[in-house]
């Protein structure tokens, strides 16, 4: 399970690949902890304080992905390996 865990996290990588849109927003100029420039960008209005600025949401973006792999993948594992 060990193995089949690190192969989940390794597998969601791609995912945190999104978080380099809040370093080229940065390196573009604009200000990734604004509100203002996250509406813009296009997140939504109804986003609350941390996750409507691009970091905020990027971040949010990256993590959920990478939480909801990991424990799809081992909850798939587990219940193949509890079958045989």
């Amino acid at each position: 399970m060990r193995a089949v865990f690190y192969f989940a996290l390794y597998s969601g990588l791609p995912a945190a690949s999104f978080l380099s849109v809040p370093v080229l927003a940065a390196l573009s100029g604009r200000h990734i902890l604004s509100a203002e420039f996250g509406f813009q960008f296009g997140i939504p209005e109804f986003v609350p304080w941390p996750f409507n600025t691009i970091l905020g949401f990027c971040g949010a973006v990256v993590l959920v992905t990478v939480v909801l792999k990991v424990v799809i993948t081992t909850r798939i594992a587990r219940r193949l390996m509890s079958r045989k």
